[in-house]
């Protein structure tokens, strides 16, 4: 097991050298530990990388020197196997192609070095050279043991566009991956494939992403936020539509061409509410919507008169 508990003396000495910062590690008793914190030194001194492109897509990095990262990938086809620690944690493998059809479920197999690794997949369904929230497929898979293959099904979406797109994988340790797909990470590894997308898409669907709201606010004025996507291939013009029965609520937001694989968050009309626990519900009315289950969603959240305080101090003033 990669955890473990240990004693340690760590000494660090940092010293300028030409104008660069470099430092010295040394740990009592333990070898292993002086490798990990030295590599680990090294990479937190260094500079951090910029963010390069191909073909305009961001470029991202982690560091995997120690097998924080794939050592396999399988899915859909695609098998990658034994490659290490890519320069930088970004290995492009766009030279290898999986296919997979809409509406089916595919198993995704990640081996690593290190358990504890959290892994998010993307597929850039639109082609616009960017990996949104709605084009993740994957989010924060977690590789419980180390050197073996560990496996999840994955359905690819009926929001998925046909032809040849770019898939990415990343990983991080003990961290989400899946926030931003053009993150430096600390420990971690990124991949490229090309994934072709096979079958029948889903034209008409358009639904709720997240409720942008805490569960517990402030009474007064309060400005719902709500977050909705495009999750067919057509661009879509609807309503959406927020309502709370105790207060009489309600506010309509008109949609007007949300393109696809698009999200767009909305504010609500103001209203004030006074101490208590309210439920809403919010929906998007989309004609002809092909998948109805995602179109509505409810939050419950309650409202205090007073901020919740905490005494983090207490300052005495006085003669003695």
């Amino acid at each position: 097991m990669r955890q473990a508990t240990i004693t340690l003396l760590i000494f660090i000495l940092a010293t300028s050298v030409a104008g660069k910062l470099m430092a010295q590690v040394s740990v009592s008793g333990n070898t292993e530990s002086q490798e990990r914190l030295n590599t680990f030194v090294k990479h937190k001194m260094e500079p951090p990388r910029n963010l390069k492109s191909i073909d305009d897509y961001c470029i991202p990095a982690a560091f995997c020197e120690n097998g924080d990262g794939f050592e396999d990938f399988i899915f859909a086809g695609i098998e990658n196997l034994a490659t290490g620690c890519s320069p930088d944690g970004y290995g492009d493998f766009t030279n290898m192609q999986g296919t997979a059809e809409i509406g089916m479920s595919y198993t995704a197999g990640f081996k690593s070095a290190f358990n504890g690794l959290m892994v998010s997949m993307w597929i850039d369904f639109n082609d616009d050279e960017e990996f949104s929230e709605i084009e993740r497929i994957l989010t924060n898979f977690e590789i419980t043991s180390y050197w073996v293959i560990v496996e999840t099904e994955i359905e690819i979406p009926g929001g998925a566009n046909t032809g040849i797109h770019r898939l990415r994988i990343g990983a991080n340790y003990y961290q989400p991956s899946s926030p931003d797909p053009c993150a430096v990470s600390n420990y971690g590894e990124w991949e490229d494939y090309m994934i072709e997308i096979t079958g029948n898409p889903t034209y008409y669907n358009a639904g709720i992403v997240s409720i942008d709201m805490a569960p517990v606010i402030l009474a007064g004025d309060v400005v719902p936020i709500v977050t909705i996507g495009n999750f067919g291939i057509e661009t879509a013009s609807f309503p959406v539509t927020l309502t709370e029965p105790t207060l009489g609520y309600s506010s309509t937001i008109e949609v007007v061409d949300l393109g696809y694989g698009q999200i767009l968050q909305l504010e609500f009309d103001t209203w004030n509410i006074s101490a208590g626990v309210y439920t809403f519900e919010v929906c998007t009315y989309l004609t002809g919507d092909e998948v109805p289950e995602d179109d509505c969603a409810t939050h419950s959240f309650a409202c205090t008169e007073q901020p919740r305080q905490k005494v983090v101090a207490e300052i005495y003033t006085g003669t003695w």
